[in-house]
């Protein structure tokens, strides 16, 4: 870019001289021009002196034979013997003009001949230029092209890979139901507990949450089912960690996911809120969840 603009920069210089140059030849012209009629003009006006002064020569002849032997006649006569036609000789000059003015056209076809190869040079180097472009442009569109074609190719597997996931989940975990009530005892609760067996693996539906604390102590476990299961349901809950630790706990529904066609790729189902958990099962569940983040519970 530097030298493109120091290039456009000496063109543009050019220019400026070379109008300088035209101005001056063409008042270089302007006063050829006026010396030509100038040298016209005092040509006639030499043959009208001439024609003058021949004619005082006959008219002081004539008065010479007539007898007229005035003093002022004999000062007439000498200066008329005496006058001479000056002379006016510019071939030398015209001479060393045309030979400059020759030269110079010489040296201005030269230099005519060398701005014209490079003009041509210039050219070539241009179309190369724009020719290699056109192939870099081309060759741009073709890796951004086949870069949007790969996020593509690649959202697509993801999207089969966590759909063949979800359905690996729903096959190996169907559904959870209530197992069977157990009977009320004696002064601890107006309504029977519901057992629940859920699937615990890193790809599943199934997933623990934390509470604003952020501690698992306050969350508790995403079960998903199809199960209509209230909120505020007693549950007692059973699960295997990928570790193999079995957990049996107890826990509250506290939130319900219902099943929504807008959104058929969310598995429905509830969030039971830990309430019997112990340090080991605290302890086993916490180290769990540092490999898969928990779920946010939503109040």
């Amino acid at each position: 870019m530097a030298a493109y603009a120091r290039r456009t920069a000496q063109v543009v210089a050019m220019s400026d001289r070379e109008i300088d140059l035209r101005r001056a030849e063409g008042e270089a012209a302007a006063r050829e021009s006026q010396v030509a009629e100038e040298l016209q003009r005092l040509s006639s006006a030499s043959g009208e002196v001439q024609g003058r002064l021949q004619a005082v020569k006959a008219a002081v002849a004539q008065a010479q034979l007539s007898g007229v032997r005035d003093p002022v006649l004999a000062e007439v006569h000498q200066r008329c013997q005496s006058a001479a036609m000056p002379g006016l000789s510019i071939d030398p000059a015209r001479d060393r003009a045309m030979a400059a003015r020759e030269q110079a056209l010489r040296e201005r076809m030269k230099a005519v001949e060398s701005m014209r190869q490079a003009v041509q040079g210039y050219a070539a180097e241009l179309s190369r230029m724009s020719s290699q472009l056109a192939a870099d442009e081309a060759t741009l569109e073709n890796l951004a092209e086949h870069a949007q074609q790969e996020a593509a190719a690649a959202a697509s597997r993801q999207a089969a890979a966590e759909r063949a996931a979800r359905e690996r989940a729903a096959r190996a975990a169907p559904a959870p139901i209530p197992l069977g009530r157990m009977g009320k005892p004696e002064g601890r609760r107006a309504t029977p507990r519901v057992r629940m067996q859920a699937a615990i693996d890193l790809h599943s539906d199934t997933n623990f949450f934390n509470g604003f604390s952020t501690n698992i102590s306050d969350g508790g476990l995403f079960i998903a089912t199809v199960a209509n299961v209230p909120l505020g349901t007693e549950v007692e809950v059973g699960f295997t960690l990928p570790s193999g630790q079995k957990i049996a706990t107890t826990g509250v529904v506290r939130w319900v996911r219902e099943v929504n066609d807008n959104t058929p790729e969310i598995f429905p189902g509830i969030g039971v809120q830990f309430s019997g958990l112990t340090p080991d099962q605290h302890d086993a569940i916490h180290q769990f969840v540092e490999s898969r983040d928990p779920l946010f519970y939503p109040d």
